[in-house]
């Protein structure tokens, strides 16, 4: 036993040809490049210092720059992009880009998405390797004296890219995707965009792509490691990806896990292939030069497997919460629960006097960007952050310890609509904790059926029901609100 745990340790710090660390690397580089370009349009509206923006726990100092500050910050974060990409001053350009990115996606939890999460995770671990020893920009400076590295840096990022896709299978064995929900809800609108054959509507399209996602997410992890499955690994995550591509907004994921590839190939493949076109990046042949040694360094041990058991323990953290937990938002980040979740809402929030009783309804697009209005119910524990900006608001007009209430209409993947938050609690008192459950939020009704309101229904066309009772909850409320809705 000893003599295997040692011969582990010993294979990950066995030398290994750096060139497809260094192809990874010109890949990442483009396509946080990618990224910067199609986010550029987010940054007015969505970034507004003076919005109210949605905060992860803990982090609730990290603001949008005021002014011009998020342009340049990312024109920062572009420049260090293409810097990791050429690997011109290589370090100096992964430490920029892993603050100027990690500050963007902290900056706002509305745009949390499982890709910018796995991208802000990568941005941290490329500090710390040797992927510009191939293939490597250097201007005024001496090539690397090495064009290899210990196995651990390509093993670490394998593992990461395999978590991603495990981590989603698993998740998927959840009641809702297995009945085919939320996929089965969107395939109408789909086939009517033509992003689906119209022919295929016949078959049970939304039991079929939830089934074959969770089968490929479990397996494909471990194909890419095997040799004997690896070239029928490959050619699934590209036609995956690629579907993905085209029935899902999902960003520069596909690129990013079609890039990444080039891991689960033989380390020397990429400067054998370069070698064969004659054209010679870096020093070296495609072997990894034997003489290279690395030693077993106990604090790098450390690290890998400490930074190894959060990815293996933190998604299973959703666990710790009771009640159905997709509804509840409790432990759903950084947890690679991929595409299980589709919220529809009406959410209406009311300010109230406590010395005169007096009371208005707020205009949420005047604190925050429409589209963000929808995300009060996929990050509920924002929602106390919210009721005390009101409440700060209502100080700024005269109202002193304003009751902050609201009443929160939300389907979850197509289910019939329910009362989301305790609609009677003053929000503004509440404070949430990762720690502990959220008893402000309401548990999801287990009857309500699946697939009542598909996505792509217009909800508008169903006030009456919807909207039953609001009449008298609230007498004063316009018509145009109960007429209108939020996605």
């Amino acid at each position: 036993m000893k003599s295997t745990r040692t011969g582990l340790v010993a294979g990950l710090f066995r030398p290994v040809d750096a060139s497809s660390l260094g192809a990874f690397r010109i890949v990442f580089g483009l396509v946080l490049l990618m990224l910067t370009v199609k986010h550029w349009p987010l940054l007015q509206g969505h970034y507004m210092a003076e919005q109210f923006t949605f905060a992860y726990p803990g982090l609730d100092f990290i603001r949008p720059l005021a002014g011009q500050g998020m342009y340049v910050l990312f024109v920062v974060m572009g420049v260090s992009a293409v810097g990791v990409a050429l690997g011109l001053y290589y370090r100096l350009s992964a430490v920029v880009l892993c603050l100027t990115y990690n500050f963007y996606f902290h900056c706002n939890a509305a745009h949390y998405q499982n890709h910018t999460y796995l991208i802000a995770l990568l941005t941290l671990v490329m500090i710390f390797l040797g992927a510009d020893r191939w293939a490597a920009l250097k201007f005024g400076a001496r090539r690397p004296r090495s064009t290899t590295v210990p196995f651990w840096q390509v093993a670490l990022l394998r593992a990461q890219i395999v978590i991603v896709y495990f981590y989603g299978g698993l998740a998927k064995f959840d009641y809702d995707w297995l009945h085919g929900e939320p996929v089965g809800g969107s395939i109408p609108g789909r086939i009517q965009a033509g992003s689906i054959p119209a022919f295929l509507e016949s078959l049970p399209l939304g039991l079929l792509i939830s089934y074959g996602g969770l089968v490929f997410d479990l397996l494909i992890g471990w194909l890419l490691l095997g040799r004997g499955t690896r070239k029928w690994a490959f050619i699934g995550v590209v036609l995956f990806n690629l579907l993905n591509l085209r029935l899902f907004v999902v960003g520069v994921f596909p690129y990013l896990m079609i890039g990444a590839l080039v891991l689960f190939v033989d380390p020397r493949l990429p400067r054998a292939l370069i070698n064969l076109v004659g054209v010679r990046l870096g020093r070296g042949s495609c072997a990894a030069r034997t003489k290279d040694t690395y030693p077993v360094r106990p604090v790098v041990l450390g690290l890998l497997c400490a930074y190894m058991l959060v990815q293996v323990l933190l998604p299973f953290r959703h666990f710790l919460y009771p009640g159905n937990t997709s509804w509840t938002g409790e432990g759903h980040r950084y947890a690679w629960r991929m595409k299980l979740v589709n919220k529809r809402s009406f959410t209406l929030f009311r300010v109230t006097d406590p010395k005169s009783g007096e009371s208005y309804l707020v205009d949420l697009t005047r604190h925050m960007h429409s589209k963000h209005v929808g995300h009060l119910v996929t990050s509920p524990d924002n929602i106390p952050r919210f009721a005390r900006h009101l409440r700060a608001d209502a100080q700024r007009k005269g109202i002193t310890d304003a009751i902050v209430t609201a009443h929160i209409l939300c389907s979850m993947n197509g289910r019939t609509f329910q009362y989301m938050i305790e609609p009677d609690i003053d929000l503004a008192e509440c404070v949430y904790s990762p720690f502990r459950h959220a008893t402000w939020i309401r548990r999801m009704d287990p009857d309500g059926t699946l697939g009542v309101y598909p996505r792509d229904v217009d909800l508008r066309g169903h006030p009456d029901e919807i909207w039953a009772g609001y009449e008298t909850v609230w007498p004063d409320l316009p018509q145009e609100m109960i007429r209108g809705g939020a996605e």
